[in-house]
């Protein structure tokens, strides 16, 4: 699913490694979720990764994925190409329980922003944190 953000701001662009987090708890630990940048051209490349930190430690990472979560998908934006700007960047801007039914294993729904123009909606499954 995508929206598209027709009110785009101006932002300044800081040099180095920017890192954004979402966090939502588990009983024992919480899941945060963070964005990478990798070097390129002015902006770089921004991806969305995870990490578990103990709870009542958080220094302490329980677990961690070094393949991104999320990355920008061309495809998504394809239909408003010429208005692109930016293109390698997905970053979080929100997560909830997509569950009604607590039974099942189910999914978290992730909101994030694409190519800084469009809003995107993902499903996540919460067996991906097991």
């Amino acid at each position: 699913m995508l929206v598209v953000n027709r009110a785009i701001e101006e932002s300044a662009l800081v040099e180095g490694h920017a890192v954004g987090t979402a966090e939502f708890a588990f009983v024992r630990h919480a899941v945060t979720l963070w964005r990478g940048v990798e070097p390129k051209e002015i902006v770089g490349i921004y991806r969305t990764y995870w990490s578990i930190l103990d709870r009542d430690d958080p220094s302490r990472v329980v677990a961690a994925q070094h393949r991104p979560l999320l990355e920008a998908d061309a495809e998504l934006t394809r239909p408003i190409e010429d208005l692109l700007y930016l293109r390698d960047v997905v970053f979080t801007t929100g997560l909830v329980d997509g569950d009604e039914d607590e039974s099942s294993p189910g999914h978290y729904i992730e909101a994030s922003g694409e190519a800084d123009l469009a809003c995107r909606i993902t499903h996540i499954p919460k067996d991906l944190f097991a």
